[in-house]
């Protein structure tokens, strides 16, 4: 039982078999992610923080719809990269992990400042 040799084997198997068929505007604009642990955190993150608003307007607090604006363009924004087609092809095709990178860490990172608005 050498684990080596098996590693090896393994690796050559997942190089040799194609992961995607290739990509196009239906495919990467269409949600087919796989991943339940991103859904489920944009979701949930999504849910509560309607709810704290919802919570601060009924106690009377001021609550900018610039800022639910903000809020709310960032989780489209993780959305697009981490539930729809891009996700698909992140680990296959170097343009479009370059894509998902730049909208998860250029695009997503104006929230707090989408969020400041009055």
């Amino acid at each position: 039982f050498n684990v080596a040799a098996l590693s090896r084997l393994a690796l050559v198997l997942v190089a040799a078999t194609p992961t995607t068929t290739a990509p196009s505007a239906p495919r990467t604009s269409t949600p087919v992610t796989g991943d339940v642990v991103p859904t489920a955190v944009i979701i949930l993150t999504t849910g509560l923080y309607l709810f704290a608003v919802s919570r601060l307007r009924a106690r009377g607090d001021a609550w900018s719809w610039g800022r639910v604006a903000g809020w709310l363009t960032g989780q489209l924004v993780l959305v697009v990269a981490l539930c729809s087609g891009i996700e698909a092809y992140d680990t296959t095709l170097f343009g479009v992990h370059m894509v998902q990178h730049m909208l998860l860490a250029i695009c997503n990172s104006l929230r707090p400042t989408l969020c400041v608005w009055e």
